[in-house]
């Protein structure tokens, strides 16, 4: 049988993020949710639909998109909601449905369904098109509708929100643990039998790994110099290099990123660096992210209130008390900059100084003093110098994405160039 992961109508209320990438690559625990869905579903042959603008970065990174004239009659297909965080319980309940053709809803979502033959086909043609919904009113009637309570993410901060318990669902899953490293006997573990370290890592002496709340997963590569502390759950992707600091519960830290200071409740989508002293708490980083040393955010109001986030021109509650900042991929943070809690940074933005707005679309370059837009032409070629230090390079499909969003977002500019 066939697997497609597929993304619905509410890529949207994961801008910035999702602008770049499909919101199967956005991580929550210790996978992306795609990779969450292929390790689960493992012996599947998995597919994938999303927003057609985004299939050419995806052919270059070797992902088996799905066309829906390939969908043959012999062979049933499981889609699968790319926004689905409770993967395992899913799983779980399927073979509980006794139907050849079903949907499985969760308050008017479309969680997962098995198709086959002209309904499959037909599903793959609204799934290409986000709308899972019109899908669901048109098979009413014609298969069997399950209703089910799944965690579907609704929003970015849905994943900080439940990474911790995330996390600790993919260590057990895994049921990895031990070393693969090189640790110097001078490291100090807490609850040894919840850590994992890869092959090749190195922790350097007085480096502590604290699972005694959570699981910790150092990935293969990583590089943790002494005066490391990381508080379970945790997770730290490959060929990440921790600089000292404070990785408090909570974390998941993509590939290659180079980090300092004190981190909490973060996800880092991967490759971008806070290398010194500052705070990053409650926040989602996408990916080539810079955050000058002693860059700060709040993620608590004075008031002790819940944080409000803008979503698609609309101000959203977030019903979290401590909710910090989203940052869109190749954006960077002045040194020194302070950030207030519920802001979000737009792709390939700069910010510095004081007087960060709450809110800064994509490709905007200023401080308080005044913004101008950030010209594309210059933001690719920074981008490419930027993959260059990662020994990576900028490819023709990735700059022309950027600039296919460079034009996509030029309405939200408008106002703060005015």
């Amino acid at each position: 049988m066939e697997l497609c992961v597929f993304e619905d109508s509410t890529y949207s209320n994961f801008f910035p993020l999702t602008y770049l990438r499909p919101v199967f690559h956005l991580r929550c625990g210790l996978f992306t949710l795609g990779q969450r869905i292929e390790q689960t579903f493992s012996g599947y042959s998995v597919r994938y639909l999303c927003r057609p603008y985004l299939n050419p970065t995806l052919r270059e990174q070797k992902f088996n998109l799905l066309s829906p004239f390939e969908v043959t009659p012999e062979t049933p297909v499981l889609f699968v909601n790319g926004l689905l965080l409770d993967t395992y319980a899913v799983r779980d309940e399927l073979p509980h449905i006794a139907s050849e053709n079903w949907m499985l809803v969760s308050g008017g979502r479309l969680v997962a369904a098995r198709l086959k033959g002209e309904l499959a086909q037909e599903a793959a043609y609204y799934l290409l098109e986000q709308n899972s919904r019109a899908l669901m009113e048109r098979l009413a009637g014609q298969v069997e509708i399950e209703e089910y309570s799944a965690l579907l993410a609704t929003y970015l901060w849905d994943f900080v929100h439940h990474n911790g318990a995330v996390l600790k669902k993919d260590f057990a899953q895994l049921k990895q643990n031990g070393s693969q490293g090189e640790v110097d006997p001078r490291t100090v573990l807490y609850n040894e039998s919840d850590v994992y370290i890869g092959k090749g890592a190195r922790l350097d002496a007085y480096v502590v790994l604290d699972a005694r709340d959570g699981p910790i997963y150092i990935a293969e590569g990583v590089k943790i110099q002494s005066f490391t502390h990381i508080q379970g759950p945790a997770y730290i992707g490959a060929k990440t290099y921790l600089v000292g600091g404070q990785i408090r519960e909570g974390t998941t830290i993509g590939p290659v990123c180079r980090i300092g200071g004190e981190v909490e409740e973060a996800i880092i989508q991967g490759y971008s660096n806070k290398y010194h002293a500052g705070f990053l708490g409650h926040s989602y980083l996408g990916e080539w992210v810079n955050i000058g040393a002693i860059g700060t955010n709040s993620d608590l109001k004075n008031t002790y209130g819940t944080i409000r986030i803008e979503v698609n021109d609309m101000m959203v509650d977030t019903g979290m008390q401590k909710m910090g900042i989203i940052i869109g991929d190749h954006a960077k943070i002045g040194i020194g900059t302070m950030v207030m809690a519920g802001t979000v940074i737009g792709v390939g933005s700069n910010v510095m100084g004081g007087g960060v707005p709450k809110v800064v679309p994509s490709f905007i370059w200023g401080s308080e003093d005044g913004f101008a837009e950030y010209r594309i032409e210059k933001c690719i070629e920074v981008a490419r110098a930027t993959m260059g230090r990662r020994s990576l390079s900028l490819s023709e499909a990735q700059a022309n994405l950027m600039s296919h969003v460079f034009y996509l977002t030029a309405r939200q500019r408008q106002p703060m160039l005015k």
